[in-house]
């Protein structure tokens, strides 16, 4: 995990060096890019910090008995916690992509209101995200009832669901918004396809949530989650250096 948050902080920091290299400047969407990475940096230490009760209540399991409470309520916040930080990761990288669109096709008064269209969207969607995460288990003042907590019910994966479509479609949006505009770009086609390709990355990002959704129905939720944020942080960091390159 933090091998590949480090392969994160070197991707940035090539990108820093690259875009300043060309421009003698940086932009809004550093910014952006900077705040996911320490987004990053502090999902991995949440995580860092769940393996302790993790591993209590597995080993818990292992021996047919109850975990502690106090260790079930120590691991539902630090998990609700570690949610909350993986889409506030996520939507700054769909942040730092808008705000690399808006400067660079800011000259069409079409495009500008097409993307705070888009920007009000997106930031709906990380309100649904953010409101399905807290209150996945039921109100927000039992998020560490060791009572809720140890149970499963089926609002959890109805919030699941709506997590997934906010994630989705806003990534959707995302990638579709400058797709418009490339059609009047006076370049040549091959260039147009590049670009194209550079902005249809978010589908990458698609198929990933796609694969921790169903993963997470069965499968290990914070390992699912690491693996996701750092693909994420990874691509956003790749696909700045070939847009800047």
């Amino acid at each position: 995990m933090w091998i590949l948050t480090g392969f994160c902080i070197l991707l940035t920091l090539g990108r820093y060096a690259i875009r300043y290299r060309v421009s003698l400047r940086f932009y809004k969407d550093d910014i952006a890019h900077l705040c996911a990475l320490g987004w990053l940096i502090i999902f991995c230490t949440i995580t860092q910090v769940m393996f302790g009760p993790t591993h209590i209540m597995l080993r818990s399991l292992e021996l047919q008995t109850p975990p502690p409470p106090a260790t079930i309520s120590q691991f539902c916040r630090l998990q609700t916690a570690q949610g909350a930080t993986f889409y506030f990761l996520h939507w700054t990288v769909k942040l730092a992509f808008l705000l690399f669109y808006r400067d660079l096709f800011w000259v069409s008064r079409s495009f500008i209101r097409a993307w705070w269209c888009v920007a009000i969207f997106v930031l709906l969607g990380l309100s649904v995200a953010i409101a399905g995460i807290i209150t996945q288990r039921g109100p927000i003042n039992r998020m560490d009832d060791p009572a809720v907590c140890a149970t499963h019910n089926s609002y959890q994966q109805k919030a699941r669901i709506y997590i997934c479509v906010a994630n989705v479609s806003t990534d959707f949006a995302v990638m579709v918004l400058p797709l418009s505009v490339l059609r009047k770009l006076r370049i040549r086609k091959t260039q147009k396809l590049g670009l194209v390709l550079v902005f249809s990355v978010c589908l990458l990002t698609i198929a990933l949530e796609l694969f921790r959704f169903v993963r997470n129905l069965t499968g290990d939720d914070t390992t699912n989650n690491v693996l996701y944020a750092v693909a994420l942080e990874t691509v956003a960091e790749v696909e700045g250096k070939n847009i800047i390159g």
